[in-house]
């Protein structure tokens, strides 16, 4: 059985209400998504991350970038309160917001410079 958490450098994912564990492939994705939305270079990034899970890949990328904000919606109410726990945890958190919604039916209230997932899981 592996651990209820992830421990990076500078945060912790907790994972125990997720179904979508913490796990190679998506790490090496959220450091090679950091870089791709790295080049593209915008002043202010402002980021949408569909069906954030433990919210890992925002984690990443608000570390990477620091001109980033991130809005991660997950429409599972559990995942959700997990990721929100796991931002409001780490030294990003001003730049984090998590959302329990369907984001077929959830109506932003703003635009965003990018969308990004990790495709296998939404």
């Amino acid at each position: 059985m592996g651990n209820s958490y992830f421990q990076f450098k500078q945060f912790t994912v907790q994972q125990s209400q997720t179904a979508m564990k913490v796990c190679t492939d998506a790490c090496l994705f959220g450091a090679w998504l950091a870089q791709q939305i790295q080049m593209l270079a915008l002043p202010h990034k402002t980021l949408l991350d569909v069906g954030t899970g433990t919210g890992l890949l925002s984690l990443q990328i608000v570390q990477a970038l620091s001109m980033a904000n991130i809005t991660a919606i997950e429409i599972d109410p559990a995942a959700a309160i997990q990721a929100n726990d796991n931002f409001e945890h780490s030294p990003f958190t001003a730049r984090l917001t998590a959302i329990q919604a369907d984001i077929t039916v959830w109506q932003p209230t703003a635009l965003f410079d990018g969308v990004f997932s990790n495709p296998p899981f939404l």
